[in-house]
């Protein structure tokens, strides 16, 4: 590898957030061997898919392996923004709480009222 590779490698491991197996991410990146317009793309790319859903959901548990990243051609994918995906998903996400409806629950006290009524002096 260049000097120059070398050199636009350890760039891209700076800001790359999942710091594993950089012995193979070298490979890789030797391997693609990027022109300075593939550079430029992977660095334009890497801040923004830091704040993509994909990459935030679950603490990060979804960022590939750089090597991983660099063989898929990885800053060719598309980036749905972490507030993007909350505007368009439907409900609430799994294992959310979500607060009971206020006149659901008024209702629901009503019933338990009159059922104490109905039971109140009958031997239980």
């Amino acid at each position: 590898m260049s000097e120059a590779q070398e050199q636009a490698f350890e760039a891209f491991w700076a800001i790359y957030p999942k710091k594993k197996s950089k012995g193979q991410a070298k490979i890789a990146w030797g391997k693609l061997n990027p022109s300075g317009d593939v550079i430029a793309a992977i660095m334009d790319k890497l801040p923004k898919l830091k704040t993509s859903y994909d990459w935030q959901k679950e603490g990060g548990k979804y960022i590939p392996y750089p090597a991983t990243w660099l063989n898929a051609e990885g800053w060719e994918d598309e980036v749905t923004q972490a507030t993007e995906t909350r505007k368009i998903s439907k409900g609430p996400q799994p294992g959310a709480y979500q607060a009971p409806d206020p006149a659901v629950l008024q209702e629901n006290q009503q019933q338990l009222l009159r059922l104490l009524e109905e039971t109140e002096g009958m031997d239980l």
